[in-house]
C-alpha cells in the first residue's frame, strides 16, 4: 500500500530550500524543513521558547516541551528575526501561503505533498 502523503526526497528539499527568495520565505521554508515543526508550533514561536546559547527552541508536546535543536542555517535567520521581535509574526494561514508560493515556484509536483500544505515538510529529511 502507497502512503496517502509522502514526505520529501533530499532533492526536492535542497530545491525547495533554494528556491526561496526573501528573508521571509528563508525564515518559513528553512524552519520547517530544518525543525520539522507544525505550523501551529511555528506560529506560536516566541522568543522566550527559543535558547540561543544551547542551540535549541522548544515547542508544545503531550506531557511538556519538546526540545529541537536549531541548525547553523536557521541560526543566524532567528537571532536575526528575534532580536526585534517577540514572536514568529506570522499568522498560520500567512505560513501555508509562503509554502504555496514556494512550493508553486520550485516545480516540486504537489500531489504527494497534502495538497501544497506545510505538513510534508515536517517528514522530509532534516539538514
Amino acid at each position: 500500500m502507497t502512503p496517502r502523503h509522502r514526505p520529501l526526497t533530499q532533492d526536492e528539499a535542497e530545491r525547495l530550500a533554494s528556491t526561496c527568495r526573501t528573508l521571509r520565505e528563508k525564515r518559513v521554508i528553512w524552519t520547517l524543513l530544518d525543525t520539522g515543526l507544525r505550523v501551529s508550533e511555528l506560529r506560536d514561536l516566541t522568543r522566550e521558547r527559543i535558547a540561543p546559547e544551547s542551540h535549541y527552541l522548544y515547542a508544545d508536546a503531550p506531557g511538556g516541551l519538546r526540545e529541537i535543536p536549531i541548525t547553523p542555517r536557521i541560526a543566524p535567520l532567528f537571532d536575526s528575526w528575534f532580536s526585534k521581535h517577540q514572536s514568529f509574526g506570522l499568522s498560520a494561514r500567512s505560513i501555508e501561503r509562503v509554502v504555496l508560493e514556494v512550493v508553486s515556484r520550485s516545480g516540486i509536483e504537489r500531489g504527494g505533498m497534502r495538497g501544497g500544505s506545510s505538513a510534508h515538510l515536517r517528514n522530509s529529511s532534516r539538514a
